[in-house]
């Protein structure tokens, strides 16, 4: 309803307090943040369409670990450390931050996954980004002899692939259509906190 709103897009823009109150737990919530929090993932794009609630999925974690006194909030995001391990967070992958055109925002949160394989990427960190599809697929392309590995692993996976490499990609689109339930439940079955 919010995206199509002749009067405002806000409720599109993560909880507001209406949405804290109302935000209904799936299995996404179990399944995909007990493995990320427990380190099993180094990126997770959340993507969708307007509305289907990828800030707010990534609100909920940061909720879930708002006693950590290493949480710093950002303009776009967050930092915080959770169990040894540091998460990066980033609301909207598609908007300008600070001054700084999006590219360079995009370049910036995604620099520790450059180069032709997954070797020399981070496995103390975790990094959670909600991004349009379309928006994260013209970057990458954009920039592929840059991120060479990462665009084959996300493009893979918004197609239903497998996560590889501590990349996971899921599409909140996935939620609704006939049939496109099923890629979400796929994922979430491969998904499973020691597997």
């Amino acid at each position: 309803m919010y995206s199509q709103s002749p009067r405002s897009n806000a409720g599109t823009r993560g909880l507001d307090e209406i949405g804290r109150e109302t935000y209904v737990r799936t299995l996404l919530d179990e399944r995909l943040r007990a493995a990320l929090l427990a380190g099993e993932f180094r990126l997770v794009a959340v993507t969708g369409n307007a509305g289907d609630g990828k800030t707010a999925y990534i609100q909920q974690i940061e909720r879930a670990t708002e006693l950590a006194p290493t949480l710093v909030k950002r303009p776009n995001g967050s930092e915080f450390s959770w169990a040894g391990r540091r998460f990066i967070t980033n609301h909207d992958g598609s908007q300008d931050e600070d001054g700084r055109a999006n590219d360079e925002v995009l370049r910036e949160f995604f620099r520790p996954f450059e180069g032709d394989d997954g070797s020399g990427w981070p496995d103390d960190e975790t990094r959670i980004i909600a991004v349009n599809e379309g928006r994260l697929v013209d970057f990458l392309t954009g920039h592929e002899s840059r991120y060479r590995r990462l665009r084959a692993v996300i493009l893979a996976g918004l197609v239903g692939g497998a996560p590889e490499d501590g990349v996971v990609t899921v599409n909140l689109a996935w939620q609704g259509g006939e049939g496109s339930g099923d890629r979400l439940l796929t994922l979430l079955r491969q998904i499973d906190v020691g597997e």
